[in-house]
């Protein structure tokens, strides 16, 4: 924001100079880029006043494993383990 407002002070300087010019198409053009800039910083301050934060939750840790506690389990009392690696084997 601290740009736009830079932007625009030197914009109102720049109008000052096209009217002691007589530079009758500069000043409306610079008039009507006033007002854009004018617009743009009050909605950029009032977004900036907002609560914009959005909560993401927790994820549960089931969700997060990609499988549920009760698959290992019954890999477990299967009296199998999970994966190994065997002698030579890559692990990537």
């Amino acid at each position: 924001m601290p740009r736009l407002e830079e932007i625009h002070a030197n914009l109102i300087d720049r109008l000052a100079e096209a009217k002691e010019q007589g530079w009758l198409g500069e000043v409306a053009a610079i008039k009507t880029t006033i007002a854009a800039a004018a617009q743009k910083l009050e909605a950029m301050r009032t977004l900036a006043g907002q609560h914009t934060a959005t909560d993401l939750g927790m994820p549960e840790l089931r969700s997060a494993l990609g499988r549920s506690c009760s698959s290992i389990r019954s890999v477990q009392s299967a009296g199998k383990s999970g994966p190994t690696l065997g002698p030579g084997s890559a692990y990537f």
